[in-house]
């Protein structure tokens, strides 16, 4: 992350930039159980012994994600009661390898995202505010196996929430309560 506070005329500014780069690898091996015992889940017998055999299965499973992410947020300083926090992030997911059925697992998605906000403090105690925000979540995030997730579009959410917080009790407790609105798309 990169930090800066700054002014513009009268305006203050406080930005967050960064950059982020990840890759996860998951490999994975497929297994078969055959003679294993049964027990009843309200009764299970701690004792019992397992007679079953595990095997094997030849094919593994090797899938890997990479991704890279930008991001850049202000929060704006407009007055001595109003701020505008805003920003936008845009984010490469890329996953390519192989099930443990030995089928290609490879998606690419791209996805821009941003957040927005009005804060009003009428005290120093208090606040009230409205936000705004965008998020997508790509279908093979958690590096699922499942060939045919690779043709699912990324979920994308929608949220818009408005609400207060304010400090009471000399600032010993903090009561905050909001409403919001979240739709969810390709879920």
């Amino acid at each position: 992350d990169l930090r800066a506070r700054f002014r513009t005329g009268r305006l203050e500014h406080s930005l967050v930039t960064g950059l982020s780069l990840t890759r996860e690898t998951n490999i994975r091996e497929s297994r078969t159980v055959a003679g294993a015992p049964t027990t009843t889940l309200f009764s299970p017998d701690p004792n019992q012994p397992f007679t079953g055999t595990i095997t094997l299965t030849p094919n593994t499973g090797d899938v890997t994600g990479n991704s890279q992410a930008g991001y850049l947020f202000d929060t704006v300083k407009l007055s001595r009661k109003w701020e505008a926090s805003g920003g936008l992030r845009f984010e490469r997911f890329a996953v390519d390898g192989v099930s443990t059925t030995l089928l290609p697992v490879k998606r690419t998605d791209t996805m821009n995202s941003l957040r927005g906000a009005l804060i009003y403090k009428p005290s120093q105690s208090g606040s009230l505010y409205v936000s705004y925000g965008t998020s997508l979540n790509p279908s093979l995030e958690g590096l699922n196996y499942q060939p045919a997730n690779t043709s699912i579009e990324p979920e994308k959410t929608y949220t818009v929430e408005a609400g207060s917080k304010w400090e009471v009790a000399q600032a010993r407790l903090l009561l905050a309560g909001a409403v919001f609105r979240i739709d969810k798309q390709n879920a």
